[in-house]
């Protein structure tokens, strides 16, 4: 089995690396695992993941982390399939982490497939597009962290029951943040909009 390390693919300038793949039966992607975190969104088709002795066909629109240490590959037994990968440094995970919910909340990623509605989907897609196509190292980083945000907040908040509203300064910060000004900004325009501390 191929252990991929994090040296291979991140500098103090990349803490974070996202590539497409595509799946046929003819290429089946081999087991592997790493020292840092992952998480995929299927694009499109169904690709059949196995992760720790597990396995389960995932849709178009689902989003899932792995963790490091985890043994995983994919799988195509007809058609083909499409993902979007986005491995991220360990500090990169810990950072969102600790800006969504604390540390503790990442239990609740591990291997917990969330089924996306097609605009979130293609938010965390373009956001993906946006970070490989940003023109600097510093505006990818802040793209890339502010991807790494949106994809936790999205699994975390999947099954939230109906009718809980988010406080009043976190929805006028959300919306507020869709401009791209603020966007491009980062995490210390959230933090000056929101009026909240870290």
């Amino acid at each position: 089995m191929r252990k991929i390390s994090a040296r291979t693919l991140f500098s103090a300038d990349s803490p974070a690396f996202i590539a497409d793949s595509r799946f046929t039966p003819a290429s089946p992607g081999a087991a592997h695992t790493h020292d840092f975190y992952e998480f995929f969104i299927v694009r499109a088709g169904t690709v059949r993941h196995h992760v720790n002795g597990t396995v389960a066909d995932l849709p178009a629109h689902t989003l899932l982390f792995i963790f490091p240490a985890d043994v995983h590959s994919f799988e195509q037994p007809a058609g083909e399939a499409v993902i979007t990968n986005v491995a991220l440094t360990r500090e990169m995970f810990r950072s969102a982490m600790r800006f969504v919910a604390g540390l503790p909340a990442a239990a609740r990623l591990h291997e917990r497939p969330v089924a996306l509605d097609w605009p979130l989907a293609r938010y965390l897609l373009d956001r993906a597009a946006a970070v490989r196509a940003a023109p600097d190292p510093r505006t990818r980083n802040i793209l890339a962290r502010g991807l790494v945000v949106a994809a936790v907040g999205a699994v975390l908040g999947a099954g939230t029951a109906p009718g809980v509203a988010a406080p009043q300064w976190l929805t006028v910060a959300c919306t507020e943040m869709k401009r791209e000004e603020n966007f491009v900004a980062g995490l210390e325009r959230f933090i000056t909009i929101a009026g909240k501390s870290h």
